[in-house]
């Protein structure tokens, strides 16, 4: 999958990067090499031709593939998705908030993974809250079921007054 990519992305016809699979892909280090190709590839493509997405579904990123991934994608993306994916502690959170971050012309996020603490979906919310375009926004599976910041996360995001 990270090999095909790459080969669409060094043509030049991919306007966007979807790396999904059907079975959860998990991290191996023999697989850095390919990630490090995917990465060179996202920060070589063409200045003022952006990509229209970004997404990650159902793939283990450990946090140097996501170190190697969020320093390609500055600037970059419009659109971006996080969907089923596994990572350690806090880097689907940062990964996240690098995006953010790093792409003022996001116009959609989509984060379907575990968050595990109030902080951090506080920390992802108020990040969405301060983005100037972010006009589009699914967080879906983000709390477990025990977890009551659910609530809290939601009523932050349509309460604030700047996106009424």
């Amino acid at each position: 999958i990270i090999k095909k990519i790459t080969k669409i992305l060094r043509n030049g016809t991919a306007r966007s990067i979807q790396l999904k699979s059907e079975v959860p892909l998990a991290h191996d280090d023999i697989l850095l090499p390919h990630w490090s190709e995917l990465s060179d590839a996202i920060q070589l493509r063409g200045e003022g031709v952006p990509l229209t997405f970004f997404g990650l579904k159902n793939v283990q990123v450990n946090r140097s593939v996501k170190d190697m991934l969020s320093q390609s994608l500055v600037l970059k993306c419009d659109q971006v998705g996080f969907y089923r994916n596994r990572f350690n502690d806090q880097d689907g959170i940062d990964f996240a908030v690098e995006a953010i971050q790093n792409n003022p012309q996001m116009n959609h996020l989509s984060f379907s993974n575990a968050i595990e603490s109030e902080e951090s979906a506080d920390r992802l919310c108020r990040l969405i809250l301060a983005h100037p375009n972010i006009q589009r926004l699914v967080l879906a599976g983000c709390c477990n079921q025990d977890a009551t910041f659910g609530y809290s996360m939601l009523k932050t995001l349509m309460s604030h007054p700047e996106r009424k």
